[in-house]
């Protein structure tokens, strides 16, 4: 026993050294290409990956923000794969990026490659003549190496900007990093993806659906409620601020019917799409209904600013043949042609 050692041992402190590390490079071997142990470990290799990949991909993205930089995320996922390859035919460990080795590695100046090939070139000298060197080194000092360096990557200051800004995403956060230190970093990892889908669930149920009228005598059309828009007692422009699809549909078509209810006069409804990226069949269905709704009750339906890809599979179903009214390229064309149509129809009953 040395001279620290004894003297630990005399105030009650027992030490914790790395111990006999195996020196020389890992053999070059093809890994078992046995099926039912692939099986067994196909479960926690799927978590593994998830783990690997969005802990590179968050570190990668903390050290790059600092620079003003972006991270490719398909070319981030490709250097994971070739790299975790690799590791399979040397009995390595499961290759990801690591918040404590790239954030020291980022203190001590590195911002290249040329940083990781000396450190790899470095680490090849270690395995090969001094891992003699090490055995004797305590675990503490190697923990306060990774403490130091992650400290560094946490950013708390805008935490209270954060939470006023977008609270469920600050919710997210912190729900991820309890499960974490609670039940290990699998279990919170898992949790916090729940949670934030859910939470992105709850969110687009609940879409803002707003009526829009004209700003003065231009073409653009606001919230009613927030702008001093026009609008017209025959004809609604109500705007959907979400895609539409099996989450919210039925909220969409409550809201639609009674605006339509509180609009006694409406003889049009015109949807807004501007911010619908997609319909999935829930929405179709609700779209059709409305339609026959409004139709009994002799209001057309009418479409706006529908985006390509969302028109290109409207064409393709009997809806596009089934709409009351008409689809237009504009808000403000519709409204022209509306009115256009309403002045007729006054005109020749």
């Amino acid at each position: 026993m040395s001279r620290y050692e004894d003297e630990a041992a005399v105030i009650g402190f027992e030490t914790s050294a790395v111990g006999h590390i195996p020196a020389g490079l890992p053999t070059i071997k093809a890994p078992p290409f046995r099926l039912d142990l692939w099986i067994d470990l196909a479960p926690s290799a799927a978590l593994i990956a998830i783990v690997a990949y969005v802990e590179s991909f968050s570190v990668g993205s903390a050290l790059a923000s600092r620079q003003r930089k972006r991270v490719n995320s398909h070319q981030e996922l490709i250097a994971l794969g070739a790299a975790n390859l690799g590791a399979a035919f040397t009995s390595a460990y499961p290759v990801a990026g690591s918040f404590s080795r790239s954030s020291v590695n980022y203190a001590a100046g590195g911002r290249t490659p040329l940083a990781s090939l000396a450190a790899a070139l470095v680490i090849l000298i270690a395995l090969m003549w001094l891992t003699p060197l090490f055995q004797f080194l305590p675990h503490a000092t190697l923990a306060a190496i990774v403490i130091v360096s992650v400290i560094g990557l946490a950013e708390f200051k805008d935490f209270r900007t954060h939470w006023r800004f977008y609270r469920l995403d600050v919710m997210t956060h912190i729900v991820t990093l309890v499960s974490v230190l609670a039940f290990g970093i699998e279990t919170g990892l898992l949790t916090g993806v729940c949670v934030s889908i859910l939470l992105f669930i709850r969110r687009s149920s609940r879409p803002q659906i707003t009526i829009v009228g004209r700003l003065g005598e231009s073409t653009h059309f606001r919230n009613i409620e927030r702008y001093a828009a026009t609008t017209e007692s025959k004809v609604v422009a109500v705007r959907v601020d979400e895609s539409l699809y099996f989450a919210n549909a039925n909220r969409v078509e409550d809201r639609i019917l009674k605006i339509v209810e509180t609009n006694a006069e409406a003889q049009h409804i015109l949807l807004v799409c501007s911010s619908i990226n997609f319909i999935d069949t829930s929405g179709l269905e609700m779209l059709r209904r409305v339609n026959e709704s409004l139709r009994i009750l002799s209001i057309k339906l009418h479409l706006s600013e529908v985006k390509g890809p969302v028109m290109d599979r409207l064409v393709e179903t009997a809806f596009a043949h089934e709409i009351s009214g008409q689809m237009f390229f504009t808000t403000d064309e519709a409204m022209q042609m509306i009115d256009q149509e309403t002045a007729r129809e006054t005109v020749n009953p």
